[in-house]
């Protein structure tokens, strides 16, 4: 099989651009320069970087006005690991005409607004190796050849488009750099969209209020730097109204940004950190938590205290806002106006209760960074622990070796890298700028000796076109997808997609029947086919589908992509082939007569659907002979038994005959 990418990077954030800089710079790939001459070599990666947003931003939730950078300019993409890389920050100000005046300002510290620019025009040289607006969902493991124990030598990669088409690559080695994911306190649950994480405030601050000069209370929560830097924003932006900083602490902490404690960041210390056992490592991040977590930045602080204290003065106009230390919030509920209102506990004052309702709230509460463990659900097990597994922020971890590798057992020959992710065993700098440029190398070192160990894999010096494969989007629940009216039944048969609110009833009845129960065994009490139909709505390459003869539902179908099924080591497939599951749940819709309607059309629908399908097949139970029959009946072809993780089944196939399922239907 022709794999398409030597490498896919899901995410294309500082960590991911980081790496694509390395490569760059080393001649892997290439960067487009328009007027400086690329380094090239004889050897070149196939190599894609997938991204949901649709453009590279960087955190532009929170590229608030003055803010600026809290590490050096120097821990860019490139200079700690070559300070000639044209990659650097200072070269972006030599390009941008803007060095000599930079260097005047007497700062290491740039606007955060500068240094988004900067990533920018840094991603904007790999545009053409960036597939932007695609969600990954998942990565599944892949062989090269018949045999369903043989070594998993790739991957295929699922991602989901905004307009949700779905696409399947396939690449030898993924790096995983998805970033964090706004954490919300457990109270926000109830308050649908209403309460608005930091991470998106510069997105919707501007849309706020309809009439900025009204009088409105606003909270925000949080004791971090961007809990901080939104209070004062706000406090700017609406002068008129009364804004409240809340947080459980007796009050705002300096971040320890001290040339010692500050090593804790340097490229060094990750070497270090990696000798210590796990409960060492644990206590290092804890003591070193002031250095990054639930701090402000000293001259914020100071800032804020000034403009709290300049409200005090005689003749002063200013609002008066309020900082209320030693404050947890208990509960939150919405009034009928859209107002929230916050139930505190002020603890200073043994646990005083009182409510207070806000126009607005923000909560400054971190990021959760476990968003590579869904993407990687269909392989954890081919994951090998390390000795000492652990859970993050309640989900069982997944460790990556010193190399940022995930450790995958001797099946798995294909790699995979964490990015951004591996604090708990990399250290508190791996969330964060200060060594992406040396990990970077590090990765790619890593990366390169596993291509090397694939035994079939030959560094191209020219890029192959990928074979990409993409489906369609998914239909929404309830949706018609095929209907024809049957001359001999009279009747008109339609399929539609499955709907859980209305189709759940029947198919717990269907699923409980001995005789379907006997070759689906997805029989049980409702909850566990609501489950079922559940992960179906939700599955990536399946269509759960109801036929309904008339008004009467009477059938479960299942269509998926054959290409991404268990069915791939068995036959000569192509990329487009659908793969049916079926039963006839409703017992007055059995018998031939029957199937000599439904399953002709069922056929014609996934020629018709996608006219790229050459193929349909289907693997029923080698005994369930009657169904085999009616196939054999209605042009289906055997290909022979096959053994299924979870049965043995007969592989039947049916080819494209426009003169036969073109004839009727709509």
């Amino acid at each position: 099989m022709n794999v398409d990418f030597d490498l896919v990077c899901v995410g294309f954030g500082p960590a991911a651009l980081s790496l694509a800089v390395t490569m760059a710079d080393t001649g892997r790939i290439t960067a487009n320069f328009s007027s400086v001459p690329c380094v090239s070599t004889n050897e070149s990666l196939r190599v894609l970087f997938i991204e949901k947003q649709q453009s590279f931003l960087w955190h532009g939730g929170m590229l608030v006005e003055d803010s600026r950078m809290r590490i050096s300019f120097v821990k860019d993409l490139a200079s700690l690991r070559d300070p000639t890389s044209r990659f650097t920050f200072l070269n972006y100000l030599k390009v941008k005409e803007r060095l000599v005046t930079f260097l005047n300002l007497g700062t290491f510290y740039p606007y955060r607004v500068e240094f988004n620019d900067y990533l920018t025009w840094a991603a904007e040289k790999f545009s053409h190796l960036c597939a932007f607006g695609e969600t990954v969902t998942g990565i599944e493991p892949g062989t090269t050849s018949e045999n369903t124990n043989d070594d998993i030598k790739y991957f295929r990669i699922l991602s989901t488009g905004i307009n949700g088409t779905r696409k399947i690559r396939t690449a030898r080695n993924v790096v995983i750099a998805v970033g964090g994911q706004p954490s919300y306190p457990k109270w926000c649950s109830s308050l649908d969209n209403q309460v608005i994480h930091t991470a998106e405030y510069s997105y919707r601050i501007d849309n706020l209020f309809i009439d900025k000069d009204v009088p409105k209370n606003i909270a925000v929560i949080g004791s971090g730097q961007s809990a901080a830097e939104v209070y004062s924003d706000v406090i700017k932006r609406f002068p008129k109204c009364k804004t409240s900083l809340i947080f459980r602490d007796t009050a705002l902490r300096p971040s320890d940004d001290s040339p010692f404690v500050n090593e804790v960041f340097d490229p060094s210390s990750t070497s270090e950190f990696l000798k210590k056992d796990f409960f060492d490592r644990q206590m290092e991040l804890k003591k070193n938590r002031s250095t990054n977590y639930a701090v402000v930045n000293i001259d914020m602080i100071e800032s804020l205290y000034g403009m709290l204290y300049k409200q005090k003065l005689p003749g002063s106009t200013m609002t008066e806002n309020e900082i209320l230390s030693s404050h947890q919030i208990e509960s939150a509920h919405k009034e009928k106006n859209g107002q929230i209102t916050l139930k505190l506990i002020d603890t200073s004052i043994e646990r005083k209760e009182y409510y207070k309702t806000f126009d607005a709230v923000f909560v400054g509460t971190g990021y959760t960074r476990v968003g590579h463990l869904d993407i990687l659900k269909s392989v954890r097990q081919y994951c090998t622990p390390r000795g000492n597994c652990c859970k993050i922020e309640g989900v069982d971890a997944v460790l990556p070796l010193d190399d940022y590798r995930v450790l995958m057992d001797d099946r798995c020959k294909a790699g995979i890298w964490l990015q951004g992710c591996c604090e708990d065993t990399h250290g508190l700098s791996d969330t964060l700028l200060s060594v992406i440029s040396v990990r970077s190398e590090e990765v790619l070192k890593s990366i390169e000796k596993n291509l090397k160990l694939q035994k079939d894999l030959v560094l191209h010096s020219t890029v192959a076109t990928p074979t990409t494969i993409i489906f369609p989007a998914k239909s929404e629940p309830g949706t018609v997808l095929y209907t024809e009216f049957n001359q001999s039944l009279g009747e008109t048969l339609t399929f539609r997609v499955a709907d859980p609110d209305i189709d759940l009833e029947n198919f717990h009845i269907w699923m409980n029947n001995s005789r379907v129960s006997k070759f689906w065994g997805e029989q049980g009490p409702k909850s566990h086919q609501a489950k079922y139909l559940d992960s179906q709505m939700k599955s990536f390459t399946s269509i759960p589908i109801i036929g309904v003869f008339n008004s009467t539902p009477f059938a479960y179908f299942e269509v998926y992509w054959a290409a991404v099924s268990n069915l791939t080591p068995f036959y000569k497939l192509d990329s487009y082939d659908r793969g049916i599951h079926m039963l006839v749940g409703d017992e007055s819709f059995r018998g031939p007569h029957r199937v000599s309607a439904w399953l002709p059309a069922l056929v014609r629908f996934c020629f018709r659907d996608d006219e790229r399908t050459k193929r349909v097949v289907s693997e029923p139970r080698a005994d369930n002979k009657k169904m085999i029959s009616y196939m054999n009946q209605h042009g289906f072809s055997n290909i022979g038994q096959i053994q299924l993780p979870h049965k043995i089944a007969e592989l039947m196939i049916i080819e494209r005959l426009e003169n036969v399922f073109y004839s009727v239907g709509k």
